[in-house]
């Protein structure tokens, strides 16, 4: 996959704030600071993100968005958990984040609405209200489960096997949503959560 100028500059704003974050705290980081590391003109950071919110979502979805991502499949669910290993120093850090900086409220909201609307997409009339409802309800127990557990997982330092996990995830995952996953298009690159 050939990259636009774009998105490599995007990946190096990436790049730069999780290799500031082996040295300094995520909640510390500010604009400036990314733009001096990175060695481009404040103009240029501004042309890419809103802020620095916008960057660190960006950032943090990184590994979820390569490679046309797939939520059925386990196999790159694992590979993007790896990935984000190689930068664990950012990751866990994520859950130091509040406010409108709560990465972790931004994915939730995010991956819920692309579930309610894939599932929307999908069932058609077919399905009554109540019936829709409860599938509602499951889409967010699994899903605030989901987000979590890996929350708490980054927490403690990702120690668990990330096979754990990917396994629990997958083994937790309703039915009827699973069926829906195995046809949707992957995730677009542009869509991820802000």
């Amino acid at each position: 996959m050939t990259m636009t100028r774009r998105q490599v500059m995007k990946d190096h704003f990436a790049m730069t704030i999780m290799n500031m974050c082996e040295t300094q705290k995520l909640a510390d980081i500010t604009v400036a600071g990314v733009i001096e590391q990175a060695g481009t003109a404040k103009q240029t950071f501004y042309n890419h993100f809103a802020d620095i919110n916008d960057l660190i979502c960006y950032t943090a979805s990184k590994p979820i968005f390569r490679e046309g991502y797939r939520y059925a499949d386990p196999e790159l669910t694992r590979r993007a958990l790896t990935e984000s290993l190689r930068h664990r120093r950012f990751f866990c850090q994520l859950g130091t984040l509040h406010g409108q900086n709560n990465y972790w409220e931004t994915y939730l909201a995010w991956v819920k609405h692309y579930y309610y609307e894939l599932e929307n997409q999908t069932a058609g009339d077919e399905l009554d209200v109540q019936t829709r409802q409860l599938r509602r309800v499951r889409i967010d127990l699994f899903l605030g489960g989901v987000v979590e557990v890996l929350r708490s997982w980054y927490d403690r330092g990702a120690q668990e096997p990330v096979d754990m996990l990917v396994q629990a995830f997958y083994e937790s995952m309703p039915d009827f949503i699973r069926d829906r996953l195995a046809d949707a298009p992957a995730v677009d690159p542009n869509d991820y959560p802000r």
